[in-house]
């Protein structure tokens, strides 16, 4: 055991306890029995009265093909009674919010031991299929942090927590050249394994680098998440840094889904998550067309989510994984739209931040962000309920602090939005911004 983790056992015990169980859960976890899928089944037929009431009769948990598809307008609609009634300690229970990656912002519950699983999952991500240890080995994390766009400084457990883990942790949310410089000679100081981010986070470093003719550490991998990773990007990165890329998917309302192997293939995490792929008439598709995902949350007893429609398409594998895994397989994630937009003084703002700022706005069902000017933003939205006073100033000035007081923002409220062909709602794109919009479909 490392310094590292030993340490990380001693100050949190009650988190290491939960992440040594959960890994031996996964040690143990068999993709062919379906066990974890058939307890949650039953837990959720028991104690959630949204699931009950469509069983009327039944004594036990139907099979889950005789579920009927969840989707965010339900989870909106029935949001009371699709918590559980279990009496476990209701302090573990948390309001959770989409991504906004959709644009259609929609608030859940997740508890403590989603949570921990999910830690734990990531870490068999790193262990198992990275070959990287999750916790000694030296990392960078190009992720978003709303608090310091605002000027907020982390909190000194959230820099402890960091330092155990051994992670170099840079703000993506906006990024200058100068800034861009900065995350450069971090990673050549730290010199990591494992340079993780946001792919439109990853893809913009590497343009920059490449721009700059600077010189970059080269680590043993890349970790893309959170964003739609296009194959054109996927070549700058792996260019530039020398190393390969390794895609993971996940969702908020799901935590992660599934992990890039050596072989290419998507593997889905059966022992946190069911998937199911599913044609236009919800009836099973073949391998290598294109489907509906369908994903069964297993871990979170808080809000069970079950067969519920993430709002992406993939295409299922058929035979045995060249990389030897035995978990269920798909070929390729559609979907996930994201984009940086140009600010008036020349930075670039990650389109994360903007959906950080509208997501847990209840009053808009859905929005999307436009910018088709430097200096002004326009912003459309199908409403939802009564805008709340001082809310849209209240936004309009988050996105000042992050794009520049110059920033103007035009709200327009519409009756519904555009979808792509492939019936995506894009949250944010900038046209602006010289970032070809093909790698970002």
């Amino acid at each position: 055991m490392g310094l590292r983790t030993a340490l990380f056992g001693v100050l949190f015990p009650g988190d290491m306890r939960r992440r040594e169980e959960t890994a031996a859960l996964i040690a143990a976890h068999d993709p062919a029995s379906g066990a974890e899928l058939s307890a949650l089944l039953e837990f959720a037929f028991a104690r959630v009265p949204y699931y009950r009431s469509l069983f009327p009769g039944l004594s036990g948990a139907p099979d889950l093909c005789r579920w009927p598809m969840l989707t965010k307008d339900i989870v909106r609609r029935e949001f009371g009674v699709l918590a559980s009634d279990d009496p476990g300690a209701p302090g573990d229970r948390f309001v959770n919010h989409t991504g906004g990656s959709t644009g259609e912002p929609c608030a859940f519950l997740q508890d403590g031991g989603f949570k921990a699983w999910n830690r734990a999952v990531e870490d068999w991500f790193y262990r198992e299929m990275l070959g990287v240890d999750p916790v000694e080995s030296p990392k960078v994390s190009l992720w978003g942090s709303r608090t310091e766009v605002y000027g907020i400084r982390r909190s000194p457990r959230k820099r402890l927590r960091l330092w155990l883990a051994n992670t170099a942790l840079l703000n993506s949310y906006r990024m200058r050249p100068g800034e861009m410089d900065r995350f450069v000679a971090v990673i050549n100081r730290v010199r990591p394994e494992v340079v993780k981010g946001y792919a439109g986070s990853l893809f913009e470093m590497a343009r920059h680098i490449r721009e700059r003719r600077l010189r970059v550490h080269r680590p043993r991998f890349l970790y893309s998440t959170a964003e739609m990773l296009q194959p054109e990007a996927r070549q700058l990165m792996e260019e530039v840094f020398g190393a390969p890329v390794r895609n993971l998917y996940g969702s908020r309302e799901a935590g992660a889904v599934a992990g890039e192997c050596s072989a290419g293939r998507m593997h889905v995490f059966s022992f946190f998550n069911h998937v199911e792929l599913v044609l236009p008439d919800g009836s099973p598709a073949p391998p290598s067309v294109a489907a509906r995902i369908l994903v069964t949350a297993l871990r979170n007893r808080a809000m069970p989510l079950l067969r519920y429609e993430i709002g992406d398409t993939a295409a299922a594998c058929s035979g045995p994984c060249p990389c030897g895994s035995a978990l269920p397989a798909i070929t390729s994630i559609l979907g996930r739209y994201s984009d940086y937009f140009l600010a008036p003084d020349g930075s670039l703002v990650y389109g994360g931040y903007l959906r950080q700022v509208l997501f847990a706005s209840l009053w808009m069902r859905e929005y999307q962000v436009l910018q088709d000017e430097r200096d002004a933003l326009d912003i459309h939205y199908v409403r939802a309920g009564t805008v709340p006073e001082g809310a849209m100033a209240e936004i309009e000035g988050k996105i000042r602090r992050a794009l520049g007081g110059a920033m103007r923002v035009r709200w327009h409220e519409d009756d519904e939005l555009p979808r792509t062909p492939h019936g995506k709602l894009l949250h944010t794109c900038s046209r602006v911004h010289s970032n070809p919009s093909a790698l970002y479909p």
